[in-house]
């Protein structure tokens, strides 16, 4: 199976990777983005070490500050 064409590729699964992902696909959406992740869990910390809550800091609590999709992400998922 040949893979989907990728214009951005962000190695590893963690929250910031999918940030980074999310940011990408929200910066430029003509542009192809991939996010890899060579395990069966993606989420870094926030699904391998059980974390219950997710704390983005006293800065990152700006929603502003936030890629777009990444707060359409977690308003999705209830936070």
């Amino acid at each position: 199976e040949t893979p989907p064409p990728c214009d951005v590729i962000v190695i590893g699964g963690s929250t910031a990777a999918l940030a980074s992902a999310l940011s990408s696909a929200d910066a430029s959406p003509d542009l192809h983005t991939c996010l890899v992740e060579p395990t069966t869990w993606p989420g870094g910390q926030l699904t391998a070490s059980l974390i219950s809550a997710v704390d983005f800091g006293h800065q990152n609590r700006n929603v502003s500050r936030l890629p777009d999709l990444f707060v359409d992400l977690l308003e999705t998922l209830g936070y």
